[in-house]
């Protein structure tokens, strides 16, 4: 098997958050693998992990922009996004789905509200 990563990878067992919607959701993962541009997640089951969400770590001190770059069953493959060479067009597609997410939570919110009021 060919190795594709640009840095290799150190196993970790660090404990992680995962953090989306503007630091409205969040749920705990294991970082089980650990480089300079990436990661390996594993999380229990149910979370629906979204495309873009920063991962922090207590133990490192620090927070990270994450891209998923593949999925299996309970766990996910990281790129990290660094601010200083992040594309514009994918920070432009990042807050075109936080917005989305946004709007999809609202949305919900208004239906059942106005069931309730029926």
């Amino acid at each position: 098997m060919t190795e594709s990563r640009h840095s290799p990878r150190m196993r970790t067992l660090l404990k992680g958050t995962i953090v989306f919607s503007n630091r409205m959701h969040s749920f705990d993962c294991l970082v089980r693998n650990w480089s300079d541009t990436g990661a390996r997640l594993e999380f229990g089951t149910g979370p629906t992990v979204p495309d873009n969400f920063e991962l922090d770590i207590p133990q490192k001190s620090r927070v990270y922009r994450c891209i998923v770059a593949w999925r299996r069953g309970n766990e996910i493959g990281v790129h990290f996004v660094h601010e200083d060479k992040a594309d514009p067009a994918v920070a432009l597609l990042e807050r075109l789905k936080t917005i989305e997410q946004q709007n999809n939570r609202l949305r919900r919110q208004l239906l059942d509200s106005q069931r309730s009021g029926d």
